[in-house]
């Protein structure tokens, strides 16, 4: 391994609705995903990895990396009990952005849906400049890879009907009913 081999590090936290894996690269979130035990978000990571940034080589991150340990306790304690105020704080965890310009647009305007509220696809894209857009916004929407943090579980059909999320349309439901008590 050479001293620019990049490395992202992993750790995971069980909760009620998911267990939690946090990935980073340098001092910047590179992941959030959920799964039902470990293996699943580390094995969408490796993937992701093996497309993306295939020379970087991933470990599991020892105690002592505070970055993990303090994303990892912000989303736990969330999903354990859902709060504006550890909302705020997890909105300034350092993330590593990496998508298309239109997809930043749309990852931006999710992190301002309020805890407790949802907004649909359509209202996103006419809130981003393309009303026509829908199905683009639902797509930046399953390309998230900042779970939570980037709170695409937040966005439903114009209906209010509940469509598809990357960890799972139950999941979805879970957090979007936890918020709601939360406020």
């Amino acid at each position: 391994m050479s001293s620019t081999t990049p490395i992202i590090y992993y750790a995971s936290a069980k909760t009620d609705i998911a267990t939690v894996l946090v990935a980073t690269l340098n001092e910047e979130i590179y992941s959030i995903s959920l799964g039902d035990s470990e293996k699943e978000p580390l094995q969408d990571l490796r993937d992701y990895v093996a497309e993306h940034l295939s020379d970087a080589d991933i470990h599991k991150a020892d105690k002592n990396n505070q970055l993990l340990n303090q994303s990892l306790k912000l989303l736990t304690d969330y999903l354990s009990s859902p709060s504006v105020a550890t909302y705020k704080k997890m909105q300034k965890l350092p993330l590593y952005i990496e998508g298309t310009e239109f997809q930043k647009k749309v990852w931006h305007v999710l992190k301002d849906i309020p805890v407790g509220k949802t907004a649909s696809y359509s209202e996103i894209a006419h809130h981003i400049g393309s009303p026509k857009a829908v199905r683009a916004v639902a797509n930046a929407c399953a390309h998230n890879r900042h779970g939570i943090v980037v709170p695409c579980h937040r966005v439903l059909r114009s209906d209010g009907g509940i469509s598809g999320y990357r960890w799972g349309v139950e999941r979805k439901k879970q957090i979007i009913a936890l918020e709601a008590k939360a406020v």
